[in-house]
């Protein structure tokens, strides 16, 4: 059955677009029709719960698509990316994370991810950095796609 889904980015290489609400688990067909008719297809598998983070470099490989979140012990709080990418596509790389806990200070990885829609509690989501299972401070919705996450 044909529904159609928002979309929310479009590139050369790449289209994001929310799967319809109604649409049954399994294989299925995603088309896309640009501006000027041409026709795009590509195979699809439609899970209930599919986790994964965004990447930097758009492809859904390397680098995370992340923030790193200084919060000194007076609560100010400086924020970088914790990734570089170079001129050409497909050169971000991870930049390197200074924890400094030594003056109080703590740091926060803001990583951006999909498909843990419905979850039970925040518990219920886990998170491990090679290997090292890493405290979730916060899963859920946030306010700049607000139509994306339920």
């Amino acid at each position: 059955m044909a529904r159609p889904a928002p979309i929310a980015f479009v590139s050369p290489g790449q289209v994001n677009f929310q799967i319809p609400a109604q649409t049954a688990a399994g294989p299925a067909t995603a088309t896309i029709t640009s501006s000027d008719g041409t026709v795009s297809t590509g195979a699809v598998l439609v899970a209930s719960v599919a986790p994964g983070l965004f990447a930097a470099n758009s492809n859904g490989q390397g680098a995370a698509a992340a923030i790193v979140i200084q919060v000194a012990p007076d609560g100010t709080q400086t924020s970088s990316l914790a990734f570089t990418c170079g001129t050409t596509p497909l050169s971000c790389v991870p930049s390197p994370i200074t924890v400094n806990s030594t003056n109080g200070a703590e740091t926060v990885l803001e990583l951006f991810g999909t498909g843990i829609q419905g979850r039970s509690s925040l518990a219920a989501v886990t998170c491990t950095i090679g290997g090292t299972p890493v405290q979730v401070l916060y899963a859920g919705s946030q306010n700049t796609y607000p139509a994306w996450i339920k």
